[in-house]
């Protein structure tokens, strides 16, 4: 379910940001650059957060298998 999530993630930030271009190119008549710019910025924003996701995701797995760290403190006074 956590991948689903990236993938959702991915896709509604590359949806935003390339529709966000064209309604721009539309408003100031700057023809397909607003769309391609912001479909770039889109698809590297999506991506910057499925590769923190990933990296979290993966912390936290070799987290919960890792051993709890030893005591080393002494023990008398």
């Amino acid at each position: 379910m956590q991948f689903a999530d990236l993938g959702l993630r991915l896709a509604v930030t590359v949806a935003l940001f390339t529709y966000a271009g064209y309604r721009l190119d539309r408003w100031l008549g700057t023809g397909p650059w607003l769309l391609i710019a912001l479909c770039f910025v889109g698809v590297t924003g999506g991506m910057l957060s499925v590769v923190r996701g990933v990296n979290r995701w993966t912390a936290a797995e070799k987290a919960s298998h890792e051993p709890p760290p030893e005591d080393t403190r002494d023990g008398g006074g």
